[in-house]
């Protein structure tokens, strides 16, 4: 983290770029499997995001960053936390009109993935289809993105399926995050 040292020493404590960089450095981090570490990485770079937003409530980076403590809270086992940052980042995308943003599909899957761990299958499926358009829209089908989210599709009309005709379940709690944590490559400003 000797990035984040200089990047600490040159920037101002409220620089979107060092938010920026904390959010990338979870990225990191979930690939080295240190969740905890990627968690507090994450937390930093709202905090940085918050205190610099003009406009919280509509700001794209909050939401981007609240997508990705989502999908890290779910690697954690932390589902009610994951699930109020997945609300929160979907309720950002959609007031501020930013829907049409590719980032969106990221906080759709994310939705899609918190309706399958508490057991609510077909709220699953529908926002796991709604994630795909956006994915296809946006990026095509042949990408790992489209590939998760579609394996993720179709584990939850599975379980759909079997929940119309017997009491719905809990979902697994040991399948694969839904997307790839956004990268914060270029963040907005203020």
């Amino acid at each position: 983290s000797q990035a984040l040292s200089v990047a600490d020493t040159a920037f101002g404590p409220t620089d979107r770029r060092l938010a920026g960089l904390h959010n990338n450095l979870s990225i990191l981090c979930s690939e080295r499997q240190d969740h905890a570490q990627a968690l507090a990485e994450l937390r930093a770079a709202m905090s940085i995001l918050e205190a610099s937003s003009v406009d919280p409530e509509r700001d794209l980076d909050i939401a981007t960053t609240r997508t990705n403590l989502a999908l890290v809270s779910f690697t954690l086992g932390q589902h009610e936390d994951a699930a109020r940052y997945v609300d929160r980042s979907l309720a950002i995308y959609q007031d501020g009109g930013h829907e049409d943003d590719p980032h969106y599909a990221s906080a759709v899957a994310g939705h899609a993935e918190a309706c399958f761990r508490v057991g609510r299958y077909a709220d699953a499926v529908t926002m796991y289809r709604q994630a795909l358009a956006i994915i296809t829209e946006c990026y095509g089908t042949d990408n790992d993105y489209y590939a998760v989210t579609a394996e993720n599709l179709a584990e939850a009309e599975a379980e759909a399926a079997a929940a119309a005709g017997a009491a719905p379940g809990t979902g697994s709690s040991d399948r694969p995050s839904t997307p790839t944590p956004v990268p914060a490559t270029n963040p907005s400003g203020p």
